[in-house]
Formats: C-alpha cells, structure tokens, sequence
C-alpha cells in the first residue's frame, strides 16, 4: 500500500498522536513485506568496565560520575572463550566483546584479537566487538583476526549529541564505521531513545540511521542510572516507546531493529507493540551494566508473533529431543519453540494436510497443537501427565499462516495439575483455548 519511501515531513506528521494508529499499522504492513521473518538473538560480554575519560550524560560507566559501577580491565582470552560458549549454548547467533573508553591501545586491540581467534577456534558463534573509535591498521589487525561485525552507537541525533557528550563527537563515530564498512565489516549502529529528543531529532535520528545503512540497528531504551546527570529523567513512556520503534521501522525498512538495553523495564505487552511495529531481533543475557532480556521469553513473544528464531538453548534442545518421540505431533509438523518451568509453546505451519473439506483448519489439528503444548509443559524425565479432564474451546478459523500454542499452568501441585492452552495464529487472532486437568505419574 505505501511502496514510496517516506519523508521527513511525513515521518514527523506521523508521530502526531492522532496518527498514532496509521503509524503502527504502517509500520507494521512494512514489517511484514520487508523484513527477514527469522528473529536473531546476541549476547555481549562486558571485557572491560568502567573508568571511561568520556562524559556521556547517560553511562554508569563514566569516570565523570559517581555510579557505583563495577570497574576492571581487560578480562582476558579465557573469558571471551567461556563467554561465546555459553552464548552458543543459549541459542545465541553472535557474540560482542564491549569494551569501556573511548579507544583501545594497539597493545588492547592485540589482545582482543588473540580472544578473537581462540573464540573462533572454541565455537561457531557469530564474532562482533564494541570497542570504541578505532584505526584504520587496528580494523585490519581486528579482521584478520576473524572478527565479522564492527558496533559503534550514533546513540542519538547528531543535534542533540553534543548536548549530551562533549568529548567526542557524531563525526568520530561515524568516521569509523566507514573505515569499518570500507575493510568488509558489516555494521550494528543504533542508540538509545528516551534522552530528551524532540520529535524532529528522533526523525533526524532515524534519516541519519538510514544514511549509515547498517546491518543490524539496536534499539536501547534510557534506564536511569542513579548519579549519571540522565539519573533523574525517568523511564520513558512504553507509547512513546512503541512510536519511535514504528517510525524507526518506516524510515529503515528491512534493517532489524534489535531489542537492547532497557528490554527489562517494559512489559511483555509493550515488547509484543514493539514487534509488531518492527522490532525483529534481540540481545539476550548480561548486558554492560544493567540485565538483560531472557533469551526464552523474548523467543516465546517472537514466535507468536509468527518468526522462526535461531538456534535452540541447550535446554530447550534437550526439551526437543524428548518430545521428538511424540510422533503424531512431530509427523504433523508440530514444534516446540520454548519451554521451561512456567510454561511451554509449540507451533505449526498450516499446510494442506491440515485443512478440511471445506478449506479451513481442522479443529483436530487445533486441538493437537494445543494437548502437544500441554505435554511439553507438564512432562518432564522425572514425571508422566496422564490427561484426567479436558475441553477446548474454538473461537474462529486462522487468517494467518501459522498457528501457536502457549500452555501455561493455573495450578501446579505434587500429585495433579491444570492448565490453560490459548492458541493463536501469527497475526494475534484467538482461535480457541484449551484446559486440561493433568494426574502425575512418576517414571519408574
């Protein structure tokens, strides 16, 4: 429906909150036609904390605020190794080494570049690193040492920038993500929104991203650092939140824009908004000084949304390889996409062999989708559910192209348990909910 690229004047108009709807709704159109329908997931590791020279109003780890923030050096090969293995394990597709200050020294750079290669010897993970403004020799050293993915922050919109940093500037950074670009690295280039910006300076945020062209955008939301001169600026509104995610998502159309920091501080209904409108990938774990997302629960909401996400934790792989002997489930290609002690979801294309006579989906199916989500929940090595009660009940025939079933329990006791199962299809529509009465057994 909108196949012209938008303007600035338009992107502004657009954040007029009686427009509010016609933005996410545009956003959200886009989303669907332009971006990869594979949700990604990263994970960082903090190598170097702390006693940074430069004064970003908003980072605990600056040398000019008092914030309590844990201080070290450079932690090391071993560490970066253990890191990516972890990251890998947990399903993660990349990894970042993140290091504090405004550069490294050719001596840093050279150690870096050791864990580099040790990390690729260790694991396949994908290879990123965050480490300030770099040379043009220091970029070499660092791509021959195997790393894929160069990240630097424009943070904000070059107006607003210098009121927020004075010791170096957008021009610096941009200065090496060109030289980056130049040598073959992809490029991960993104901010933080909730620092004050006007709606003018988020669209001028979002044009200069798009100048940029980067591979990957993260999205961070401000989280208020006690002792930063940011500390007291409050969390910014999840609406506005959502906003600027869609209009970040017009002006850059099949970018993935990547949760980050501040992942925590939503809710999980304002993370749906922002996938809706375009938040398409996401980084999981610790991050820099503040936690992060959970990698299982960000796949849960990407599923129902309808992605296919990346490799599975080392947990949910094990899940997998037990409830591969449910046959009738698997055979029908049904799939287990998260799971842990609170709940479980599984999920299913729709296909041809799905469909009844007339063409809609067979409550069959439905119905097996949802008891397939129900087992994973409440089985386990140790126990058996043997299904005592059990009713669904269907609401309307999908519109989408896939189906997804969230079992989560509503009591959960020794010897029984009851659950509730709501299945949806990829565009949010209800299509029935399903409760089961559960006895347990212990495997002998």
């Amino acid at each position: 429906m909108y196949d012209v690229e938008i303007t600035r004047e338009e992107a502004l108009s657009l954040l007029n909150p009686a427009r509010r709807s016609e933005l996410r709704e545009r956003a959200h159109e886009l989303t669907l036609r332009s971006v990869e329908r594979r949700f990604d997931f990263c994970a960082i590791i903090n190598a170097k904390s702390g006693k940074c020279t430069e004064n970003c109003k908003w980072c605990a780890q600056s040398a000019h605020w008092r914030t309590g923030c844990e201080t070290y050096g450079w932690v090391g090969t071993d560490a970066c190794v253990k890191a990516a293995k972890e990251a890998e394990a947990n399903g993660a597709d990349r990894i970042g080494i993140v290091t504090s200050g405004r550069s490294l020294s050719d001596e840093e750079v050279d150690g870096v570049c050791e864990a580099l290669k040790e990390m690729r010897k260790a694991s396949k993970i994908g290879l990123c690193a965050s480490l300030g403004l770099l040379t043009v020799d220091q970029l070499k050293a660092l791509k021959a040492a195997g790393l894929e993915r160069i990240h630097c922050n424009l943070e904000t919109a070059p107006s607003l920038f210098p009121e927020l940093c004075t010791t170096h500037s957008t021009a610096d950074k941009i200065a090496t993500l060109r030289a980056a670009k130049e040598l073959g690295f992809q490029i991960c280039c993104g901010g933080i929104i909730g620092m004050g910006e006007s709606d003018e300076q988020l669209v001028e945020f979002a044009f200069a991203l798009k100048e940029i062209a980067p591979d990957s955008i993260p999205v961070n939301v401000l989280h208020p650092i006690d002792g930063t001169p940011l500390g007291n600026r409050g969390v910014l509104d999840p609406e506005r939140v959502v906003d600027s995610v869609a209009l970040l998502r017009l002006v850059n159309p099949s970018t993935p824009l990547r949760f980050a920091g501040g992942r925590r501080d939503m809710s999980d209904e304002t993370a749906a908004k922002c996938i809706y409108v375009g938040m398409s990938a996401g980084i999981a774990g610790a991050l820099l000084t503040t936690p992060g997302a959970d990698f299982d629960d960000d796949r849960e909401l990407a599923v129902r949304a309808g992605y296919s996400v990346g490799a599975a934790s080392k947990a949910l792989a094990e899940a997998r390889d037990y409830f591969s002997k449910d046959r009738f489930a698997t055979e029908n290609g049904m799939v287990l996409e998260a799971r842990d002690k609170t709940h479980a979801v599984t999920s299913m294309t729709i296909t041809d062999r799905h469909r009844n006579a007339f063409g809609g989906v067979m409550g069959g199916a439905i119905f097996t989708l949802a008891d397939f989500a129900f087992a994973a929940l409440t089985n386990d090595r140790e126990h058996v559910t043997v299904g005592q009660q059990v009713s669904i009940n269907y609401f309307s025939q999908p519109k989408g192209t896939r189906l997804i079933a969230t079992a989560r329990f509503r009591k959960n006791g020794q010897k029984s348990c009851v659950a509730n199962v709501d299945v949806t299809d990829d565009t949010g529509r209800d299509i029935a909910q399903f409760v089961a009465t559960g006895f347990k057994l212990t495997h002998s």
